[in-house]
This record gives structure tokens, C-alpha cells and sequence, in this order.
């Protein structure tokens, strides 16, 4: 769930816009100091917690209008299958700091006195909700002095990391959730049959774990992101978990079924590195010992497990199915299948540099509510020798310089999907907020 709330955006879209006129064009965004001053103005003391001093207001803004978990700028909820119609939760939430790590990072620079005490801020910092903001940042800042993150890094910015949990469920019904659990079958099948016919070697499996997003409009059900592996399947549901004080469900059977008795899991640097990672590898190893499965672990990089020889994800998989355009290929080609579950594909499109491209595209696929929103992502393809084929979404504002794209380089821009509900949130306000509902898979043999 997004932390910030849309309405102010309607009212943003709409000064600019008519201030470009009917024919209304993007080399004219707001300048840096409007949109600063927009930024100021919408983000709360709640949403600016935990933003390091390397991050731009402006982009922390933009976290703040998607589903990204850093801070109070999104949080997640365990969701509960009801057999009523229900959407969403009961009541107003509360939002607990309760996914908290100290990062390994850090801890491994650091006498046994100073781990001490940053373990002590963690264990606080855990049972603080969104309503206690200046307690929170009086423990970010004690985390800080006591440990000054002094390295430039991509990942890891500061010594205690933390994002939101609620202590209540999101509720779907049981009709919505059976329609994901297909779509999320047939869109895994799909991709694997994909992977094989380009290989010519029959995979018995592609992945190990995964997970499917998806983002709903009135009876749409929108196909927004795959991964592999499943990032977040054990971090996120302990937390919620402890947050709402129940005994976590994981699926620990099927992930020890699913190994065939024995699995070599990768350690990666992520996991040696930052404490959400090395807590969801280090679970994982456990659950499995539990379920007697003989377990190795090994330094590597690149994949998650390897059963029988064989390493998951797949190499081929994990680039289709991060490769969006590619991606998307193969999804039009079960399409049919797909409009029985009522699940469709956001319409996306690569652009040049252009002044009114962008803007014709968003006229033709903008839903009723005129946020002004689409999704841009890079597009660095591998084929080409440009960049590593990796790339993040960005939600961003056509009337943001966000939404121009480099002189030289060509850009994919998404339909930005308005799956909006109204939330009540303790310390954060009402509103309407953006979602996202993640579906993980377990992969396995079929007996």
C-alpha cells in the first residue's frame, strides 16, 4: 500500500495542464523549485521518515506515490480470503516500524558494544507506529551516531532499515483470490513453456519461488510485475505477522516438497549484506532443515537453490521474465486465457524524446481519474550492450521532469493502473492510496 494519498495529485495535473493549454506538451515540466515546493507541500513527517540525506526530496515523493517499502512511503498487510464481497480493511489501520533490521553491513564494522545498542534501537523501533514519528527519528538518528554509514552504496543507506506493517488484514473474497491463483498458473506456465521451446531442453522447473503483482479496476485484474526469486515471501509475512500477533503461515511443507528431499541454497551478497535478505536466507534454511531436507548452502550469486544439479531460477527465465516488452510478448499469446479470468496486461510503450508522444499516449489509456501517472522504465536491453538489462519503476507525473526521457536513449512508458481504495491510516491520514496485491508460488514437481 502506497503511504501518500492521491487526491492532491488531481489538482496538480490539472493547474499544469491548463496552464500548456489544449495542446499541452512536456518540454515545459515544472521547474525543480515547483516541484520541490509540491513536494514539501505533500509530504508529511510521517512519509519523510527514514530518508537518507543522499535522496533528493523530489525523488522521495515519487517512493511515495508507489507501493515501495522504505519507511512509511508504502506498507503491506497479510491478506485474509473472506467469503463476502469485502475489499481492503475493516477499520482504520495502524502502522507498525515492525519490519526492522539492523544491517550486517554495518554490524560487521562495529565493536560488540555499538552491535549492542544498535540491536536494542531495532528491537524499539519495532513496536513504534506511524504516530510516533519523532520517537522514530530520534532512533534513526541515535542509529546514525553510533554508526555513520560513510561508503557510497546503491543498497544500504543507513544503519537500521525499516518499512511499515499493519496490525490488521486486507481482506479480498474468495472469487478474486481464485482468479489470481489462475492467472498466476497460466502466466507461469506460459513464461516456462517459453523458456523451453527457446532452449530446446525440457525444464522440469524454471523457479523455485516467485511472485506475481497485481493491481485492480473495478472487475480488471491487471498483470503488473514477476519475480524470482520470491523477494520479501518470508520477510514480509513474519513481520505482518508479529504485527497482528499470529503465528505466521509460510508454507513450510510445500517449500520442503518442492525440493525433492535435498537443495543447495545460494547466499548471495544481499544476503551477507542487508539484514531483510539475510533474514529471509537464513529462514529459509531453517524451515527446510525442519522438514528434514538435507540442506547446503554456498556463497554465489545469480540464483537461489540448486535441486538435483539443476540451479533456480533459470537464467533464460529470470531474464524473460524481467525483460518487460519480452515479457509481454509471451502473455498476448495466452491472452484468451487470460480475458477468462478477467486479467489483463497494462498497455505500454517505448518512446523517443518527443513533446507530444507521451502525451498522446497517456490521453489514450489514462483511466477515469486524471492523475496525470504513468510508469517509466528505462529500457537498457542487454542484446544491445547497454546497461545490465535491469531497471526499477519509477510512478511518475507527467508534469515531473521524471517523465522526459534522456536525449539518448529511448524510454518504456506503462499505463499507470489506478488501483486506489479509500485508507484510513494512524499518523499517516485518509485517503485515497495506490495497491498492490502479491501472489507467492511455490514450484514443484507434479506427483
Amino acid at each position: 500500500m502506497s503511504g501518500g494519498t492521491y487526491e492532491p495529485l488531481e489538482a496538480i495535473m490539472r493547474d499544469w495542464r491548463k496552464f500548456q493549454g489544449s495542446y499541452w506538451r512536456l518540454n515545459d515540466p515544472y521547474n525543480p523549485e515547483q516541484e520541490r515546493k509540491i513536494a514539501e507541500a505533500y509530504l508529511n513527517n510521517a512519509l519523510r521518515c527514514g530518508k537518507p540525506e543522499t535522496i533528493d526530496l523530489r525523488r522521495w515523493f515519487l517512493k511515495a506515490l508507489s507501493n515501495d517499502q522504505t519507511a512509511f512511503t508504502g506498507w503491506t498487510s497479510l491478506v485474509d480470503v473472506v467469503e463476502t464481497e469485502q475489499l481492503g480493511y475493516s477499520s482504520a489501520v495502524n502502522i507498525y516500524a515492525g519490519a526492522a533490521f539492523v544491517e550486517p553491513f554495518v554490524l560487521n564494522t562495529l565493536d560488540a558494544a555499538k552491535r549492542e545498542q544498535l540491536v536494542t534501537l531495532e528491537q524499539r523501533l519495532k513496536k513504534m507506529t506511524a504516530e510516533q514519528i519523532e520517537e522514530i527519528q530520534e532512533i534513526l538518528c541515535q542509529a546514525d551516531k553510533i554508526a555513520p554509514v560513510t561508503e557510497a552504496r546503491k543498497k544500504g543507506k543507513s544503519p537500521l532499515f525499516f518499512y511499515g506493517v499493519t496490525d490488521q488484514s486486507f481482506c479480498i473474497s474468495r472469487t478474486l483470490y481464485e482468479r489470481m491463483a489462475a492467472t498466476t498458473e497460466a502466466v507461469y506456465t506460459a513464461l516456462e513453456q517459453a523458456v523451453n521451446e527457446k532452449s530446446n531442453v525440457s525444464l522440469s522447473r524454471a523457479a523455485f519461488t516467485g511472485s506475481i503483482d497485481f493491481m485492480v479496476v473495478d472487475n480488471d485484474l491487471y498483470v503488473i510485475d514477476i519475480g524470482v526469486p520470491a523477494v520479501g515471501y518470508i520477510a514480509d509475512i513474519l513481520a505482518a505477522s508479529q504485527a497482528m500477533g499470529r503465528k505466521p503461515e509460510i508454507g513450510q511443507k510445500a517449500l520442503a516438497a518442492a525440493t525433492g528431499g535435498k537443495a543447495v541454497i545460494a547466499k548471495t551478497r544481499n544476503a551477507r549484506e542487508l539484514g531483510f535478505f539475510k533474514q529471509e536466507q537464513e529462514t529459509l534454511v531453517q524451515m527446510l532443515k525442519e522438514e528434514g531436507i538435507e540442506v547446503g548452502e554456498q556463497e554465489a550469486e545469480g540464483y537461489e537453490v540448486e535441486i538435483n544439479g539443476a540451479q533456480s531460477p533459470n537464467a533464460l527465465f529470470d531474464y524473460l521474465s524481467r525483460n518487460q516488452p519480452l515479457r509481454n510478448r509471451v502473455l498476448e499469446g495466452i491472452r484468451p486465457q487470460l480475458q477468462q479470468y478477467g486479467a489483463k496486461i497494462p498497455v505500454s510503450t517505448i518512446l523517443e524524446p518527443d513533446d507530444f508522444a507521451l502525451a498522446r499516449f497517456y490521453d489514450a489509456v489514462q483511466a477515469k481519474e486524471g492523475y496525470g501517472l504513468v510508469v517509466k522504465k528505462k529500457v537498457l536491453f542487454k542484446e544491445y550492450e547497454q546497461g545490465e538489462g535491469y531497471f526499477k519503476p519509477l510512478v511518475t507525473p507527467l508534469w515531473s521532469r521524471e517523465a522526459r526521457a534522456p536525449q539518448n536513449r529511448s524510454v518504456l512508458f506503462e499505463q499507470f493502473v489506478p488501483s486506489l481504495i479509500d485508507v484510513d491510516a494512524r499518523g499517516l491520514g485518509s485517503g485515497k492510496r495506490s495497491y498492490e496485491i502479491r501472489m507467492y508460488f511455490v514450484v514443484g514437481e507434479k506427483k
